[in-house]
Parts: structure tokens; C-alpha cells; sequence
């Protein structure tokens, strides 16, 4: 169970003196005045500030020194304030907290006229607290401390005067998470998704999309791009966006050849793409000397495939059916890449699986869409694998 820290913070009345014993160095007799001072405290420049997401909302929390001038017809309360603490506000509810330590030191040798500790609480900007300490004489000083709290620390300050609004805040301890901070340079490998002289997209294996703005030094080379394309890219952190900072795709520099084994993914009198075992994609020109072998291929066939770059595409100059043991069930689990009313295809990522829609399930896989993950079983009948069951991930 967490126990609450309670502030309650209320204007000085009255000062009860019973038990109460000061030492003095110059014993007088037993003396009080009432006194006030104002003051203005600006944060100074090394504090340490984070902002956090709490239970209630985000808080930014601020440590260090708040100091500037206080001035009072009492010389005790007169010269440099400096208070040294921690300041907290919910920037949701507007509320927070001011605890540490305050002391004014005045005179030509800086010595400390007054000290004590303060504990405050804050509601929409209005600071309310009490300081409790001693002054230099080892006499003792009492009283109630308002301010205004913003971007330029405390303002219209007054000790022993002001406004004092009874107020009081509760504060539940517990974790206060701060955000992660971003890398400053990221790299991803996907396909493009979208590209532009100003922009590119890249969707990476796990689904998400990486964007980064791109320069003049890059715009040309990235609108080579075109979507579907396989790229690499690395971006840094500039001005709170990531930008483009290399690219790297076989579109841009192809290599003569390129070589893969895996599945069929789509297949054309011109054209035929393979996604390999490793997760790539590679795509073909057929010509005419491999027109006849391409026909007689079916998504999601395997096949070992060689092509070479000719007039800045790649064209098969080696296509080979790869045989694999017939399996009576099999099941895959990954995201739609084709549907219709007859057939689906499931890619999980590292190979395809296609499978006939009989009329028992054209109406469960009415309601799947392209991208949408999946779970299929299939059973292979009459020479092709037919759709057993089908489960959707949500």
C-alpha cells in the first residue's frame, strides 16, 4: 500500500511560543516582529529537468537552484535569495509541489542572514508554502511564502505577505515513466512503401513503417525508387525528424546477377517474381526462351532461379522447377497476400502458401482482407491444397 505525502499549507496566524527555546548571542530579552519580503527566483542554467508520465497525466520535475533578489525593511530578510529543491507540476491538473531549502544572504561578506526549510504546494501556477528556520543571530523565522510558477521560475514572491489561499495537494508515491529518448541514428531494411523528392517510406519486415524526409543531396536517388522496391537505408536525427542520411537497393546499383531459390509469388507470359528463402524479393523479365517453362507455373511453386541485369532490369537466364514432398496437411500462419472468391494466399513471411476456397468457407473469407494476419490449414486434394479451416488474428 503507498502512503500518501500530504502538504496542507495555511496562512500564519498566530505563532504559539510555549516550549519553544532560541539561543541568542546577545540576550536582549525574548523579542517578535512581524516582517515580510518580496522576491523574484530564476531557475539557474544547470538544473536538471525531466518530464514523466505519471497516473494522473505528465509532469515535468525540476531539481536544482531558483535564485535572485529579496528585499525587506528588515536587513535580515534583505539581499540574495537562493532556494535549492525539487519542483514538481502535473501539466494535466495543473498541479505540484515545491519542497527543499531556502536562505537569503545578505551583507558585503555574503554571509547567510536567514535559513530555513520550505515546503509548498502548487495550483494552477499559485505557489502557497511555509518556511520554517533561523536567522543569523540564532534568532527563528516563521512565516508563509506565495509566488507565481512559470518558465521563468518565481515571480511576484513574498515572505510574510501576499495573498495566502489555504491549499492543500496530495501526492501518491509511485513510478513516473520516462519516455524512452530517441536514437540518433537508425538504420532499417524493407521494401519502399512510398518516395518522393522530400520523403521516403520504408516497410519493414515486422509491419512497421519507417519515414524519413529526404534532402537535395538524396532526392534524385530516391525517386529511382519505385514501391515494392528492396532497400537499406540509414537516417539521423535532425531537427526532431529523422532524415535520410544513405540508401543503399540493388535498383540503384544493380549486380549483374542475381540468384535465389523460394516460392512463386506471381507469374506472367512476361514476368515472374520469386520470394526467396531468405525473405527477399526478386523479380524477372521472362523472354521468349522461357515463356513455355513459366506457363506451366502456379503461386506459390518453388523454384530455383537465376536472372541477369540487361538494359537496367533483370532478365532469367536459368528457371528451374524445384520438386518437395507432397505434405497431406499443412498449416501457415502469416498475412494475406492474394484473395478471392476461389483462392487465398498466405505469405508468413519466409514462404507462401496458396489454397482453394470450396463454397463451404467463400463466406469466412469474405470478411479477410489483403494484409490481414491469419492462420490457414489446408489439405491437398485432387493435385492442389484446399482450405481446411481458416482463424483470424485480431
Amino acid at each position: 500500500m503507498r502512503r500518501p505525502l500530504i502538504f496542507t499549507l495555511v496562512g500564519l496566524t498566530a505563532l504559539g511560543t510555549a516550549g519553544l527555546a532560541l539561543g541568542h548571542g546577545f540576550d536582549t530579552g525574548l523579542k517578535t516582529a512581524a516582517v515580510s519580503a518580496s522576491f523574484a527566483a530564476a531557475p539557474a542554467a544547470d538544473n536538471s529537468s525531466k518530464t514523466c508520465t505519471g497516473g494522473d497525466g505528465t509532469y515535468v520535475i525540476s531539481k536544482g537552484d531558483w535564485s535572485g533578489a529579496a528585499t525587506s525593511t528588515n536587513a535580515r530578510l534583505s539581499g540574495t535569495i537562493r532556494i535549492h529543491g525539487e519542483l514538481g507540476v502535473n501539466q494535466t491538473t495543473g498541479l505540484g509541489w515545491l519542497t527543499g531549502r531556502v536562505r537569503i544572504d545578505g551583507g558585503s561578506n555574503g554571509s547567510t542572514d536567514a535559513a530555513g526549510d520550505l515546503r509548498a504546494a502548487i495550483v494552477n501556477g499559485k505557489l502557497t508554502g511555509f518556511v520554517s528556520g533561523t536567522v543569523h543571530d540564532e534568532g527563528a523565522v516563521f512565516g508563509s511564502l506565495v509566488a507565481t510558477v512559470g518558465t521563468a521560475g518565481l515571480t511576484d514572491g513574498q515572505l510574510g505577505g501576499g495573498t495566502v489561499t489555504p491549499t492543500a495537494v496530495l501526492i501518491d508515491r509511485g513510478r513516473c515513466t520516462v519516455a524512452a529518448a530517441p536514437k540518433p541514428v537508425i538504420a532499417a531494411k524493407g521494401t519502399v512503401s512510398a518516395a518522393s523528392a522530400s520523403s521516403l517510406t520504408l516497410q519493414k519486415s515486422d509491419g512497421a513503417a519507417q519515414i524519413c524526409a529526404v534532402g537535395s543531396d538524396l532526392a534524385a536517388t530516391v525517386l529511382k525508387l519505385k514501391t515494392g522496391d528492396s532497400a537499406s537505408i540509414t537516417c539521423g536525427l535532425v531537427d526532431g525528424s529523422y532524415r535520410l542520411l544513405r540508401i543503399e537497393s540493388r535498383v540503384l546499383t544493380p549486380k549483374p546477377v542475381l540468384s535465389g531459390r523460394g516460392s512463386v509469388t506471381a507469374v506472367s507470359a512476361t514476368s515472374l517474381t520469386l520470394k526467396s528463402d531468405s525473405g527477399e524479393t526478386l523479380t524477372c523479365v521472362v523472354g521468349s526462351d522461357f515463356t513455355a517453362a513459366a506457363a506451366k507455373l502456379v503461386v506459390g511453386d518453388r523454384v530455383a532461379l537465376t536472372c541477369a541485369s540487361v538494359d537496367g532490369g533483370y532478365r532469367i537466364v536459368r528457371l528451374q522447377a524445384l520438386s518437395a514432398p507432397v505434405r497431406p496437411v499443412v498449416s501457415v500462419e502469416g498475412r494475406v497476400s492474394a484473395i478471392s472468391a476461389t483462392a487465398l494466399t498466405v505469405d508468413s513471411g519466409r514462404s507462401t502458401q496458396s489454397c482453394v476456397v470450396g463454397s463451404d468457407l467463400t463466406a469466412s473469407v469474405a470478411t479477410v482482407s489483403v494484409g490481414q494476419k491469419v492462420k490457414a490449414t489446408c489439405g491437398f486434394v485432387d493435385g492442389s491444397y484446399r482450405l481446411l479451416s481458416l482463424r483470424l488474428d485480431r
